[in-house]
């Protein structure tokens, strides 16, 4: 065996270790909005008949569960669970027999406005695991249903990297599949990603859409993905402007057209379930307008963009524990070391479709930090982990647009491994601080 198949081995191992400690390490609830993410494929399996709505309220246990757990600063102000404290004891304790847990009153879900297949996905997921539990009461336990749903968006990361993005490797080349691997040791990735949430759905998705287009698959496969896509999520759709731009270059008129049909299915989908948009609550809530000088928007969206970046990087959890200063300035280094050394291409028709993409992920990006900023009043809040679910479309738009000559590759993977692991262990240790 290869040094270079030996190398991208132990590499596909230490990711699957990294996600799987992460699925059981943070505590209960402890990912941004896992409550309101997993009543939603709780409620298509305990309520068959909701599929319309699915999760429209949080349920009665999943509201009394977080009530009893330790929890970060916004979960507490919601259902007045004790903070995290020097003896909460919170590492692994999803592991952990239950507290004992009283229904609560069960407050409306705000991520009821999301499309509805990775719910449906992490039901059957989670069927299966109570069916295999037989009557056993902690399979209707709430931190229990937590971790096969956490387990389920683990499932779903290694089907794309052992998959579709191994698949790519062999044409490209393991270099590739190299970097995608450590983009997936950064600390936010796993909070991003290994969490009851949508956005490890549309990573596998976007895994798939690069294979299929890569492989230059028939219009009618590439028009089905992209008809699951934004029926998983809607920050699908700058990669469906993407696949739409490289099928109106490669591919006859009509097929673009009628692939770009297909990818509106959501909309209607959407509209019967009493939703015409998939998301965010600022995308379905009137608000006032921004009442601000330009210089005031322009420095807002900078703030907004720093922070999207950064919590991209290292986000803290649902607490937002915040990575330390030097870490920040040793990743800021090695940005700039890899702007430096990478060259862009000469311009060509494979480009393109990757230039459209960006430009429509900037505008929706843009959209949704003045939407956010109209309805909480305030710049900065966005999260990274919307940035993850485009990472293996993200990785192929930078192998195809940039130019590294193989020494300099060495050296920036070399970097690369030494700042993960570094974060790596930073991280680790302020959770531990926050959570032992």
């Amino acid at each position: 065996m290869s040094r270079t198949s030996i190398a991208t081995i132990w590499l596909l191992a230490l990711v699957t270790v990294r996600l799987v400690l992460h699925a059981v390490y943070v505590p209960v609830f402890e990912g941004p909005d896992e409550p309101f993410h997993l009543a939603r494929s709780v409620a298509f399996v305990d309520e068959p008949m909701s599929v319309a709505i699915g999760g429209a309220w949080v349920g009665e246990k999943i509201a009394g569960a977080v009530g009893k757990y330790p929890c970060g600063p916004d979960l507490s102000r919601a259902f007045g669970c004790p903070r995290f404290s020097g003896s909460s004891g919170a590492e692994f304790n999803i592991l952990q027999p239950p507290p004992s847990k009283p229904v609560a009153e069960p407050p409306s879900n705000y991520e009821s406005h999301q499309p509805p297949l990775y719910y449906l996905g992490g039901a059957i997921f989670l069927a299966a695991a109570r069916a295999a539990m037989g009557g056993s009461a902690l399979a209707n336990d709430a931190a229990f249903q937590l971790l096969i749903i956490r387990l389920f968006s683990v499932l779903l990361i290694l089907v794309a990297l052992f998959g579709p993005l191994s698949a790519m490797a062999r044409t490209r080349s393991p270099v590739w599949l190299w970097g995608v691997s450590l983009l997936l040791l950064v600390p936010g990735a796993s909070e991003s990603l290994v969490r009851s949430a949508n956005d490890a759905g549309i990573f596998v998705w976007s895994a798939f859409l690069m294979s299929a287009i890569d492989r230059s698959s028939s219009t009618r496969r590439i028009a089905f993905i992209l008809v699951l896509g934004p029926l998983i999520k809607l920050t699908a759709l700058p990669a469906v402007a993407f696949a739409l731009a490289w099928l109106l270059l490669f591919r006859p008129f009509q097929h673009a057209v009628l692939a770009s049909l297909a990818s509106l299915s959501f909309l209607p989908v959407q509209w019967l379930r009493g939703f015409m948009w998939g998301g965010t609550v600022e995308a379905n809530s009137p608000v006032q307008s921004l009442g601000e000088p330009f210089a005031e928007t322009l420095l807002g969206v900078i703030r907004s963009t720093y922070t999207l970046l950064k919590t991209g990087f290292w986000l803290g959890e649902w607490s937002f524990f915040p990575a330390p200063v030097w870490l920040l300035v040793l990743l800021g280094f090695y940005i700039v070391a890899v702007a430096l050394t990478v060259k862009l291409k000469p311009l060509t028709r494979e480009q393109v479709p990757h230039i459209a993409g960006l430009v429509a992920a900037s505008a929706a990006v843009l959209f949704f930090f003045i939407s956010h900023r109209m309805y909480w009043d305030q710049w900065g809040g966005v999260g990274g982990w919307y940035l993850w679910g485009w990472a293996p479309w993200l990785s192929v738009a930078f192998s195809s647009l940039f130019f590294v000559s193989p020494e300099r590759t060495r050296g920036l993977l070399w970097g690369a491994l030494v700042l993960v692991i570094v974060a790596n262990v930073a991280w680790f240790r302020a959770a531990h601080t926050l959570y032992s």
